[in-house]
């Protein structure tokens, strides 16, 4: 999965499913973004993703699939590694299965923040 994230300083993810059914995303290459420095770990991060090598970094997890419909998903949690932000995130996966829309609520200040993977 690319995402929108590549014009943050990391091109490619991939998702995975545990065995009680929850989605992840672990950041499996990097990249420079121009005229910035290449963001290598978790800087501003706390606790124990503090300066935490994004490479390998999992951003998003305990994603779950709605029981009544598989294209929608609840109660995961997303980390911003350029922000440390930490956001409750809910997703929706377009009908043809390329575009997962990531619905990601602040838990500090309670704003939103939408972003948009794409499967290449």
């Amino acid at each position: 999965v690319r995402s929108s994230a590549a014009a943050e300083g990391y091109k490619r993810q991939v998702m995975s499913k545990d065995k009680q059914g929850a989605y992840a995303a672990k950041i499996v290459e990097l990249r420079a973004v121009p005229g910035a420095p290449r963001l290598e770990s978790c800087t501003l991060c706390t606790g124990k993703n503090k300066d935490k090598p994004l490479m390998g970094f999992v951003p998003l997890s305990h994603l779950k699939a709605t029981p009544s419909n598989q294209i929608e998903f609840y109660e995961g949690d997303y980390l911003d590694p350029r922000t440390g932000k930490q956001y409750k995130t809910r997703a929706r996966l377009s009908n043809s299965g390329k575009h997962l829309t990531l619905y990601n609520v602040d838990l500090a200040t309670h704003a939103r923040h939408k972003m948009t993977w794409v499967k290449y």
